[in-house]
């Protein structure tokens, strides 16, 4: 069992209030450990209707820091769907739509000058919604680990993915691997971007390219451990690193449609050629194309189900052998994982 936490503190406050510290940075919705906005715009627009009717709002859950003498930092440990409506609404980004007439109207928060909303709340309606208050629940000095805790607790309904606690933990090489995810995004074209699945194929990219591992050693285990080395991440990684990513950058430019073609790449397929971009380093753009193309066709030729386990493994490993005595059968060129032996 975990430590005692301190009590909470529950407190009312406004929806004015709370959008005024959103829009002021005064509230983090995006900690590392919170899931992306999952709410269409539909399930948006029915909690401003519930709380125009009065229906029951469960509370938000803050961990709270203080900043300076004036201000504190709500970090939202639950409740991140709930705010990002009201602060959709009162962005005007969604509306509230109401039986007008007889006919269902789209109501807007509030006329902006420039932009035309034909319907838009009354003065009255505004202030309204301004004062209805919320419950909210304030923690106070909680470490990152105690935040991850209560939000993995209260989350019992939809448990994290095993991504989702992969992207929470931080350290030097989960920040490495953040960073080459911002720096190229076009990552997320070619794989599932739901619930930190790239951060962790990065992560499991990265933890293939450093060890080179020639058995199957990718469990969540293993790649946990890894990822909680607080080590700092090697510059010669980093040197490889870039380099994979920005060539799979170019590839994706060039032809997106390659890594979909006949089967989407999976995952362990992309963490399989993020791994042959570093161990055959520097050939021409045309053989990277046709080796993703061979490697997808080969594994589908053993495998209906190409999932990441031991048996597609060792089928994947098998082909980058191939791939290597085929080259040096060519042309002598040597991978770069054997230059280094």
């Amino acid at each position: 069992m975990s430590e005692t936490l301190s009590k909470p503190r529950n407190v009312n406050h406004t929806l004015k209030k709370l959008y005024d510290w959103m829009e002021k940075g005064l509230i983090d919705i995006n900690p590392e450990f919170q899931r992306d906005v999952v709410w269409n715009s539909t399930k948006q627009c029915l909690l401003i209707d519930s709380i125009f009717k009065n229906y029951y709002i469960p509370p938000i859950l803050f961990s709270c820091k203080k900043l300076d003498e004036n201000r504190w930092l709500r970090i939202c440990i639950d409740g991140k769907q709930r705010l990002t409506s009201i602060q959709r609404f009162m962005n005007n980004e969604i509306p509230y739509s109401r039986k007008i007439e007889g006919r269902m109207k789209k109501i807007y928060y509030k006329k902006v000058g420039g932009q035309y909303f034909p319907n838009t709340l009354s003065i009255g309606e505004k202030d309204e919604f301004d004062n209805f208050e919320i419950v909210c629940i304030e923690y106070y000095n909680l470490n990152i680990q105690r935040e991850q805790e209560i939000f993995s607790r209260v989350q019992l309904g939809m448990p994290l993915t095993v991504a989702e606690k992969l992207h929470a933990v931080t350290s030097p090489i989960a920040e490495f691997a953040k960073s080459i995810l911002e720096k190229y995004p076009s990552i997320n074209k070619i794989i599932d971007s739901n619930r930190a699945k790239p951060f962790q194929l990065i992560v499991q990219a990265l933890h293939m390219i450093e060890l080179n591992p020639t058995k199957y050693n990718a469990t969540s285990g293993v790649i946990t451990k890894y990822l909680r080395d607080e080590r700092s991440v090697p510059r010669e990684l980093k040197q490889e690193a870039d380099q994979v990513f920005a060539s799979l950058d170019i590839l994706i430019q060039v032809d997106e449609e390659i890594f979909t073609r006949n089967h989407r790449v999976s995952p362990i397929e992309f963490v399989f050629f993020c791994y042959i971009l570093d161990k055959f380093s520097n050939l021409e753009l045309a053989w990277y194309q046709d080796t993703l193309l061979q490697m997808k066709e080969y594994v589908r030729n053993h495998h209906a189900d190409i999932r990441f386990n031991q048996t597609v493994y060792k089928t994947l490993w098998n082909f980058v052998d191939d791939v290597e005595n085929n080259l040096a059968d060519n042309d002598g060129h040597k991978s770069k994982k054997n230059r280094k032996k």
